[in-house]
């Protein structure tokens, strides 16, 4: 299972995610550009995380870090939600529809442009934006540590 990324490795820090904690405690990963989009989609997540975008507008991706389970909290699931369409051009939009997805149905197209990627199957959610929510999950905004982080690939 994997744990945050490790900020002290050679990656360099615009492919790292930005990191967010959910109301029941999961870590929330956002890409920071194109080319962190694609890191994290295809390298750092995994296993039963969730990948959530909103559908048909440019912005981040957003991986739910589920640590296994198959149904996340809801609430973590609307808590992701809700920075898919802050990080997005639909920012500041009351609705939006956002993409939910596993990560194994994530792939890169061959000779794709940097953030593009072919999402099969998943969910639709009709979200309606939160200031409230939005505020709170901005506020839980982990910092990076230079040196305690670790990525653990099994």
């Amino acid at each position: 299972m994997r744990t945050s990324p490790d900020p002290a490795s050679k990656i360099p820090g615009r492919l790292l995610p930005q990191r967010y904690r959910s109301i029941d405690g999961l870590e929330i990963w956002v890409g920071r550009s194109d080319e962190g989009n694609d890191y994290l989609t295809t390298s750092l997540a995994c296993g039963s995380d969730l990948f959530v975008h909103v559908e048909g507008s440019p912005g981040s991706h957003v991986v739910l870090r589920t640590e296994g389970h198959k149904n996340p909290p809801p609430e973590s699931l609307l808590d992701a939600c809700a920075l898919a369409v802050h990080f997005s051009k639909q920012k500041g939009r009351q609705r939006a529809s956002v993409h939910v997805a596993a990560i194994k149905g994530v792939r890169k197209p061959a000779s794709a442009k940097p953030g593009l990627v072919s999402v099969q199957h998943g969910q639709t959610i009709r979200f309606r934006q939160d200031p409230q929510r939005l505020e709170r999950i901005l506020a839980t905004r982990i910092k990076e540590e230079r040196t305690t982080a670790t990525v653990d690939k099994s």
